[in-house]
């Protein structure tokens, strides 16, 4: 597990990096989208918050105790 959040942090600084020196953005006329690094913070929080959403709605939603077939 350490070996993947490893390789995923590796991933994730090179896309930053990336964005920082080779991406030529356009001005969008809202701020906080002109930041170097909006679009790759924004889907990584976006997607953490779906996990939790999704595991969320399955604890309480989908789960049912062992013994609910009897």
């Amino acid at each position: 597990m350490k070996k993947i959040i490893l390789i995923l942090g590796v991933i994730l600084a090179a896309l930053w990096l990336a964005e920082l020196f080779l991406v030529h953005a356009h001005a969008t006329g809202i701020w906080w989208r002109d930041l170097k690094g909006y679009a790759i913070v924004m889907g990584v929080l976006g997607g953490m918050l779906l996990m939790f959403i999704a595991k969320t709605l399955g604890k309480y939603w989908l789960y049912r105790k062992e013994d609910y077939y009897d």
